[in-house]
């Protein structure tokens, strides 16, 4: 919060608190673009909603939608979520789907792809290395053809970091 504040960017608080059980840990967990809010629009908090009215509103049944979808620009996403890309295909989204099999979450059976990934500007930052996902070459071919430069942090499998997150000043 702190750093927010210093460099002067405008933020609104939510009404609910974050806490370590579900549904209340994914209140805040949506994917918001400039045309779309994305999420389990059951348990999106009544702030975001109320701020996004504008916005194309898609409910999926996800909560941890942010976690499980990595929004790129033109409407292009990737998940590893099959009920995420059901419905964003259904919406004529361009989106793929990568199996979250082999990304790895620290107490869980595996991560998810969003989770290990962050976006500033035309580059995809992936903490680990796609050689390591047996869908590696089809995001690869995806991103290239959306013109983005992909930066993996280390060479080693995926890892779920919580999404990494950009202040582009």
């Amino acid at each position: 919060m702190k750093i927010i504040k210093e460099k002067n960017i405008s933020f609104v608080l939510g009404s609910k608190n974050v806490e370590l059980k579900y549904p209340s840990s994914a209140h805040y967990n949506a994917v918001v673009t400039d045309n779309l809010l994305i999420h389990n629009l059951k348990i999106t908090d009544k702030i975001i909603l109320e701020n996004t009215k504008k916005l194309n509103q898609i409910h999926v049944n996800q909560a941890y939608t942010r976690c499980n979808l990595l929004p790129l620009k033109n409407n292009s996403f990737i998940t590893s979520d099959k009920g995420i890309y059901k419905t964003l295909n259904e919406e004529k989204l361009n989106i793929i789907y990568v199996s979250p099999d082999e990304i790895l979450l620290e107490g869980f059976s595996n991560g998810f792809f969003g989770g290990a990934c962050g976006v500033s500007k035309n580059k995809v930052f992936i903490i680990g290395s796609l050689k390591y996902l047996s869908d590696g070459n089809k995001v690869r071919d995806f991103l290239k053809n959306l013109n983005y430069e992909i930066i993996e942090l280390y060479d080693g499998p995926l890892v779920d970091g919580g999404s990494l997150m950009f202040l582009d000043f």
